[in-house]
């Protein structure tokens, strides 16, 4: 016997054994009670739903990773506001101003005396939601003086949010609220 109509041949015992698996399994399904049948597939579907749900929550109340945030830094705020730790206080920036094509730019951020958390400050273009900044966490009590945006820009004024995410000064760095602020960039 050829070796081809050796090939032939077990591509062809193949081929049945696959097909009588096949019909075997298609038969067993078909011999199920209806009803049954329907409370497998019933099943299945609500184990499958509860998976989901499952990781859907998991990945919401997931702990955030076990690697420390980077605590900038900042200069020490020349205050002499008491501190209260009963709320968290936002400044307000109603225009930031920076250089035409600059990345590395002169803007005072800061987290005030008193507050019980970290700041996280980002800066978003209003119209396309780029980022153009992100600090690192900044403790409170300092302020960032010197910023690397994300870009450059060429002059004029461009509308931008800038958001402050807060963090508890744990260990854990557990989230706490987010302030979201409107403003403008003016680029001289």
């Amino acid at each position: 016997m050829s070796m081809i109509h050796l090939y032939v041949l077990v591509a062809t015992n193949h081929n049945i054994l696959l097909k009588e698996r096949h019909t075997f399994m298609n038969v067993k399904w078909m011999k199920l009670n209806p009803i049954r049948r329907k409370k497998i597939v019933l099943l299945a579907l609500a184990v499958l739903f509860l998976l989901t749900l499952g990781i859907k929550i998991g990945m919401h109340y997931a702990p955030y990773p076990d690697i420390p945030p980077v605590i900038e830094d900042g200069e020490p705020i020349d205050s002499t506001i008491p501190i209260n730790l009963s709320d968290i206080k936002i400044p307000g920036y109603n225009t930031v101003t920076i250089p035409a094509n600059e990345t590395s730019v002169s803007v005072t951020f800061e987290n005030p005396i008193g507050n019980p958390c970290y700041f996280q400050i980002s800066m978003y273009l209003t119209a396309t939601n780029e980022l153009v900044y992100q600090s690192n966490y900044l403790s409170p009590g300092k302020m960032l003086t010197q910023l690397q945006l994300n870009r450059s820009f060429t002059a004029g004024t461009y509308p931008i949010t800038i958001r402050f995410d807060t963090f508890a000064l744990d260990d854990n760095y557990t989230p706490l609220n987010s302030a979201v602020t409107a403003s403008s960039l003016v680029v001289q």
